[in-house]
């Protein structure tokens, strides 16, 4: 599938348990080009995990850049890339929880997404799938659901207006639209949510780093999620990754996520990270647009009142991502304001 231009990236995290020491953590990348195959090792895993992710945070905490995390994450691939205008990346562990867009070295203004057009998949299987790749929408149906009212939770000043005018452009756009706020603001029993072709969340979500004695697989689900109104049987309104993936959401072609930190996660091997956007994925969905960290609320209205205006006019979700990257670049040229979104296609 790979054109002369292109590129496919697709990173593992490692793990082994020697007999006399503690578990060690290393990433292999496989850098895929129409003509070859080329394969880095990051050695130092923890690392990644550890030190660099916290330096990582820091600058876009601090908006400034003292530490080269374009070193440490992406200069291994990027020697790869040379003469490549797209390339397709597939992160895994550490990998999901930085915005590979907007890494740039250290005293440069050049970001990787200046560099490439750079996509995120969920996984090969479905980049390889005629189908998938295929997949447009026969219906139009959307379900928004705006911030419910929780004392105990930041208030959100803009999810009102975001709500507004996103539930407008649809609308012009010849979308049914169901908009669920406040008390209403409940995920629908699955045979409903099976009709539903995008879904937009806008409040507050949820990551739980503590540790627990879990002992199944999919435990990691348990511990992200979303903040929806209180249920019955649920009074936190909680909303779990775990509930997620059990929905059947096929039909949906764009789950969208302006709440803050919505795509992180726990670092499980060999199930990458187990979050809000693994969730969606396994439920089905065609792609996702989540945050990384807590994303400046005029800012979010920018980002995606573009993304909106672009994708209803173009159909290109890639190149609607791209513009409102860009829109909000231009009055606030940080990483911190523009970087904090990522779309993964599945």
């Amino acid at each position: 599938r790979l054109k002369a231009d292109e590129a496919y990236v697709e990173f593992y995290r490692l793990q082994r348990s020697p007999q006399t020491a503690e578990k060690e953590v290393y990433y292999l990348a496989s850098v895929f080009t129409k003509d070859a195959v080329k394969l880095e090792v990051y050695k130092d895993g923890k690392a990644l995990e550890g030190k660099h992710l916290n330096r990582y945070r820091s600058d876009l905490l601090d908006r400034k850049q003292v530490y080269d995390s374009h070193g440490v994450y992406w200069q291994p691939i990027a020697r790869h890339l040379e003469g490549k205008k797209r390339v397709y990346v597939n992160p895994d562990g550490v990998f999901n929880l930085i915005s590979i867009h907007s890494l740039k070295p250290l005293r440069s203004q050049r970001a990787v997404a200046d560099d490439y057009a750079l996509t995120v998949i969920g996984s090969t299987r479905s980049f390889l799938s005629e189908e998938n790749n295929q997949r447009a929408l026969k219906t139009k149906k959307a379900v928004l659901m705006g911030a419910p009212e929780n004392k105990k939770l930041p208030a959100l000043y803009n999810v009102a207006d975001e709500i507004d005018q996103t539930q407008t452009r649809l609308q012009n756009a010849r979308w049914q639209v169901k908009v669920q706020n406040g008390p209403q603001a409940i995920m629908p029993e699955i045979p409903e949510a099976m009709d539903v072709n995008l879904w937009h969340f806008a409040g507050h979500a949820f990551l739980d780093n503590r540790d627990y004695d879990y002992r199944f697989s999919d435990a990691g689900f348990l511990k992200s999620g979303l903040y929806l109104a209180p249920r019955a049987g649920v009074p936190s309104g909680k909303l779990l990754a775990y509930d997620i993936m059990n929905y059947d959401l096929r039909n949906a072609q764009l789950v969208i996520l302006s709440a803050c930190e919505t795509g992180l996660g726990v670092i499980d091997n060999g199930n990458g990270v187990m979050n809000l956007r693994t969730a969606f994925s396994l439920a089905g969905a065609g792609a996702s647009l989540m945050s990384l960290w807590k994303v400046d609320d005029e800012t979010t209205r920018i980002f995606m009142n573009a993304f909106y205006e672009s994708w209803l006019s173009t159909g290109d979700k890639m190149k609607a991502f791209k513009n409102a990257q860009n829109r909000v670049r231009a009055d606030y040229p940080h990483a911190y304001y523009w970087g904090g979104f990522v779309l993964s296609e599945q």
